[in-house]
């Protein structure tokens, strides 16, 4: 039931997010993943944080932000350290653990 519940938040198709949901847990990550084009994907994921703060405002239904993360991936052994955009959900930081 849960899951029929928060269903409408993968329908939002305007953002270039890509959403999986299972059980209570969302993962989102942008449709393009160019390493130059980095600053985009993070503009994207922030439209799509306040998209999911104001969902979970209109149904009273908030998230745990202590149980959120951001994580950047990279194929790259040796990656530079990804920039540590403040990203936040329902005006908190999301945390940014280090690898």
């Amino acid at each position: 039931m849960f899951i029929i519940f928060i269903n409408d938040i993968a329908s939002r198709s305007a953002l270039r997010i890509h959403q999986a949901l299972f059980a209570d847990d969302i993962a989102a990550w942008p449709s393009q993943l160019a390493p130059r084009l980095l600053r985009s994907q993070y503009k994207e994921l922030r439209l799509f944080l306040h998209f999911i703060s104001d969902w979970s405002k209109r149904w009273l239904l908030d998230f745990s932000v202590s149980k959120s993360a951001l994580v950047v991936f990279s194929h790259k052994l040796y990656a530079p350290p990804p920039p540590k955009p403040e990203l936040v959900l329902r005006s908190k930081p999301l945390p940014q653990p280090s690898c």
